[in-house]
């Protein structure tokens, strides 16, 4: 399971699910290391020295132990990924924290930044702007206690309470899975989704496998499984439509990042799981 690794309800393994990309990466040639840019791409930022990159709250999760619980959720991956994928472009990245859904994506449209990441890779946001190639997967998962029957599909929760964000609520109807039958408690943030756990508002958790992980570290004691896996969703760098020279760069950069081992190592870091395997590009 991608950044996850558990168990049914039963003890088996979780059936593996063939990994596809939603969109073909697009074809780029390899790059020495530090690669320079040709001459006229990113001018603006070239001229500025830095790349302006905008983190989403897409993929934060709370800290794990042995972290102090009251630490704010943070996305440790695409924290250190940023500053390096910018290097490789001989830039330094200058990096701003979204707080919202869909704000990454609004500041890209009006250009108070270059890059955003991470972001989904579904059709709604393939819209709206340019994808890299994806340098990520995570599985789309619930997370519940312990049941007494197995749940394979999304299906299979209807009625059953569930917290987790809206937006992957929506990725999943994108692939076309059944969504109007899920009651979703919205819970927008890390916090508020262990909240609604502990709580009981909700009996189980829509959200990422690698969230998942760090909710089952960080409460041990309540027995929370991953009940269901329901997709693998790819995630990427976007840029706003028209940056192709950027885009082009961007692409590269993850190409190489991905090839040295660059992401799966800062993966492992952030997160002490194993790298998951990216999709088939076709």
């Amino acid at each position: 399971m991608t950044g996850g690794g558990e168990e049914r309800d039963d003890g088996a393994p979780a059936r593996p699910i063939r990994r596809r990309a939603l969109f073909a990466a697009p074809l780029v040639l390899a790059a020495p290391p530090g690669f320079a840019a040709p001459a006229g791409l990113l001018d603006a930022a070239r001229r500025a020295g830095r790349l302006r990159v905008a983190l989403t709250p897409a993929l934060r999760s709370l800290p794990r132990p042995p972290a102090p619980p009251k630490a704010p959720a943070r996305d440790l991956l695409s924290e250190a990924l940023a500053p390096r994928l910018a290097g490789l472009i001989n830039l330094r990245a200058e990096i701003e924290q979204t707080r919202l859904p869909g704000e990454a994506i609004e500041w890209l449209a009006q250009g108070l930044v270059d890059v955003a990441l991470p972001i989904a890779l579904t059709r709604p946001a393939a819209r709206e702007v340019m994808f890299a190639r994806p340098h990520l997967v995570t599985d789309l998962v619930v997370l519940a206690p312990r049941g007494e029957r197995q749940r394979r599909r999304l299906a299979e929760w209807t009625g059953v309470p569930l917290a987790g964000r809206a937006r992957l609520l929506e990725a999943l109807a994108d692939l076309g899975q059944p969504t109007e039958l899920i009651s979703l408690l919205p819970a927008e943030t890390p916090e508020a989704l262990e909240e609604a756990l502990l709580r009981g508002e909700a009996y189980g958790a829509l959200t990422t496998a690698v969230e998942a992980r760090a909710l089952q570290d960080r409460n041990p004691s309540r027995g929370w499984i991953i009940r269901t896996v329901l997709a693998t969703q790819p995630y990427a760098a976007a840029t706003a439509f028209g940056e192709h020279d950027l885009r082009r760069a961007l692409d590269q950069a993850v190409m190489l990042a991905l090839e040295e081992g660059v992401v799966a190592g800062l993966f492992r870091e952030a997160y002490g799981l194993p790298f998951p395997p990216l999709p088939e590009e076709h």
